[in-house]
């Protein structure tokens, strides 16, 4: 099995589990969680660990994010150890 037929693979795995009704609502569910659907920022003034731990729930959303809304070619391109593509590019030359 490639790499990309693993990524192919996994980004039909969260298609599937988010595709649903129900997966849909535990999408909302988690962008209210991550803070992500909300104005407030992940900086919780004075409290370092807090700010941390707020960030990582934004990096984990924005993983899902992108399984849902990228190519699988984009996502190679991300995975790929030295990869010079940024979000929204291709690898067409």
């Amino acid at each position: 099995m490639t790499v990309r037929d693993v990524i192919e693979a996994r980004k039909v795995d969260y298609q599937v589990t988010f595709g649903s009704p129900a997966g849909q609502r535990v999408f909302e569910d988690l962008a209210q969680f991550c803070r992500v659907a909300t104005l407030e920022s992940a900086y919780a003034q004075g409290d370092t660990n807090e700010t941390m731990m707020r960030l990582g729930c934004q990096e984990v959303f924005r993983h899902i994010c992108l399984h849902l809304g990228l190519t699988t070619e984009q996502l190679v391109g991300l995975y790929l150890p030295g990869r010079k593509m940024k979000i929204g590019e291709t690898n067409d030359a």
